[in-house]
């Protein structure tokens, strides 16, 4: 195990997650990943189910990924967002195609979180109403309004105060749903 890394990860990023992680003999360092694959600095292999949340779901240094990075990083490693990008109007465009009649505006965030803060601004000018619902056992992320979102005291606790106008209802009960929706739109 790199115990540097490990350490300085513990002292310096997240002490409780290291500690959880020890605690489960997990304690170990990534090296490299390949497919579906991680291994660790001793090189024991791991089957990453986890994919980054999605984003790797089709593995670890996927050939045709790579080559496609490759060729953007050869033309341009990322959008200035001073003017317009070809392939993300691109890919607007085709995300329109495929979507229900009616959705052609697309939004590209970095994260869920960001997703979830864009939602939550949308709904608001959409719908001119200030309150929002969400349900026990959620996580939408940990942005200020996404953290507000996910009731978890342990999240919520130590940024407080979060967002006004949140109601928490249980998942799946949606007689306590509809008691928590609010018409009034604001003034």
């Amino acid at each position: 195990m790199d115990l540097d890394a490990f350490a300085l990860f513990e002292r310096h990023i997240n002490p409780g997650l290291a500690g959880l992680l020890r605690f489960t003999g997990l304690d170990r360092v990534e090296s490299h990943a390949e497919g579906p694959y991680v291994w660790d600095t001793e090189g024991k292999r791991y089957l990453d189910f986890l994919g980054l949340y999605g984003t790797l779901n089709l593995g670890h240094r996927h050939p045709k990924v790579v080559e496609a990075v490759k060729r953007q990083l050869d033309r341009m490693p990322m959008s200035v967002r001073v003017l317009v990008s070809e392939p993300t109007a691109r890919l607007a465009a085709r995300l329109a195609e495929i979507t229900p009649e009616g959705l052609e505006m697309v939004f590209f965030g970095n994260s869920g979180a960001e997703a979830v803060e864009a939602a939550i601004k949308l709904a608001r000018a959409y719908t001119g109403k200030p309150g929002i619902v969400t349900t026990q056992g959620g996580f939408h992320g940990k942005t200020m309004g996404a953290l507000s979102l996910t009731p978890k005291p342990e999240y919520q606790d130590p940024a407080r105060p979060l967002l006004p106008g949140v109601k928490v209802v249980p998942y799946g009960d949606l007689k306590a749903l509809e008691a928590a929706l609010d018409e009034t739109p604001r003034r």
